[in-house]
């Protein structure tokens, strides 16, 4: 992408398109991803630009990178992925159930800042506002008005470390929300808490919070048991019983019972749920032994004499297993291993010319920009300098972040951004 010179010279004298992008991404992350107009008039190095003129920076920037930036709601510029705003927003949410209602508006936004850490106040705003519709009588907030029995069982449920019997939340729930107009409130919680991919039944109307349940180290191995126990009787069997055969097998299963142990492996592909305890292979369980889905990815780009886009590894890998497109795509953006090359296409260490010159090269720039700014660098920042200063020409979109994020002497601080081990140790 070329420079603007008119918007960059009045942003800044000696701007160039490279400081401009170092400044962009080093507020971005001070602001957690999103920032507004108003943040970059706050900020030194953007304070001589205009509204008008930061608002075509984000355009430009938005259309020039669009596989790094985009504009939230034509008013906001972000370099986080959909779920990465989903988290926000998720956070943003939690936060604000977390106040007292009802409460004076701006002490209610100050109250969300206060827990979340610097972010920008204007998204803050626009969010709840317009996405949470959060309820405002004379300056004053009456409570959040998009919010499911799933998202206030959550924030109830998020207080405690202990299971928690469904009655007890419907009390709980009483007291913090008023009861709604349901005939049987206690059965319409318990419905939501057994649905809902949130919640863990772990005994007899007893639930927790799935991120807070202890996953036992070796849970794809007890899959695999399972599945070939399963294979063996050739029929449906129940939980109870695998639970005995995992025993016998001399498995650590940690905190995992009847009710656990099948909620977990309805997770994995190939199981089935029937009643009560029971549990069974559908007939693409029935075929031979599962693999794990990085192994299967990972397997199709090594035969591969090229980069593969993620359209064409899953046409390969639907020929044997029944993965969705977008779980092989996830699987591929999650792993490390695997190089973003380009838009959607992925490679492995073995499709890269010059692999060890280039990673040393990163590698290299990385240390030496992170020592003389004393603060994460940003793997987009890494790319575009050395592909700019003709260091590295042909070097791929998410090669930094490939090398970055195995190297042992760097630490993923955040989305895209990588620090040095020995820092983020010095600063605990």
């Amino acid at each position: 992408m070329g420079c603007v010179p008119g918007v960059t010279a009045r942003i800044h004298r000696n701007a160039s398109l490279g400081l401009i992008i170092e400044n962009l991404e080093r507020i971005l992350l001070n602001y957690k991803g999103i920032v507004s107009v108003i943040d970059l008039t706050q900020d030194s190095f953007f304070a001589s630009g205009s509204k008008r003129e930061l608002g075509f920076l984000f355009k430009i920037m938005s259309e020039g990178y669009p596989s790094r930036y985009k504009v939230v709601d034509n008013l906001f510029l972000t370099n986080l992925e959909n779920d990465g705003i989903e988290a926000i927003n998720r956070h943003i949410r939690v936060a604000a159930l977390a106040c007292g209602f009802p409460m004076n508006e701006k002490e209610f936004y100050s109250c969300i800042a206060g827990s979340l850490g610097n972010i920008s106040q204007e998204y803050l705003a626009h969010y709840l506002i317009n996405r949470e519709h959060i309820e405002i009588i004379r300056d004053e907030v009456i409570s959040l008005g998009r919010l499911t029995y799933c998202d206030r069982i959550e924030f109830i449920m998020n207080r405690f470390s202990e299971p928690m019997h469904f009655e007890e939340i419907a009390v709980l729930y009483k007291e913090q929300f008023n009861e709604p107009e349901v005939g049987d409130f206690n059965r319409l919680i318990h419905t939501k808490l057994t649905y809902d991919k949130r919640f863990i039944i772990i005994g007899p109307g007893t639930f927790m919070l799935r991120a807070k349940f202890s996953v036992p180290s070796k849970m794809n191995q007890i899959a695999d048991a399972c599945g070939h126990c399963l294979r063996e009787l050739d029929s449906i069997s129940d939980t109870k019983f695998l639970m005995v055969k995992l025993a016998q097998l001399n498995f650590d299963t940690g905190n995992l019972n009847e009710y656990s142990l099948k909620q977990l492996l309805l997770e994995y592909d190939g199981f089935v749920g029937h009643l009560k305890f029971q549990v069974g292979l559908d007939a693409f369980g029935k075929k031979g032994e599962r693999k794990d889905k990085f192994q299967i990815v990972y397997e199709v780009l090594d035969k591969a004499p090229s980069p593969l886009t993620v359209k064409q590894i899953w046409k390969e890998i639907r020929k044997k297993y029944g993965y969705p497109e977008y779980a092989v795509s996830q699987k591929l953006h999650d792993a490390p291993e695997f190089i973003n090359v380009r838009r959607a296409t992925y490679a492995i260490r073995k499709h890269i010319e010059n692999y060890d010159a280039m990673a040393n090269g990163v590698e290299r720039f990385a240390k030496e920009w992170i020592s003389m700014k004393k603060q994460p660098i940003s793997t987009f920042l890494v790319t575009e300098a050395l592909r700019d200063g003709e260091t590295i020409q042909n070097l791929p979109d998410g090669f930094a972040e490939h090398v970055l994020a195995l190297h042992p002497d760097f630490i993923k601080v955040c989305r895209g951004y990588f620090d040095i081990v020995d820092n983020v140790k010095a600063k605990i």
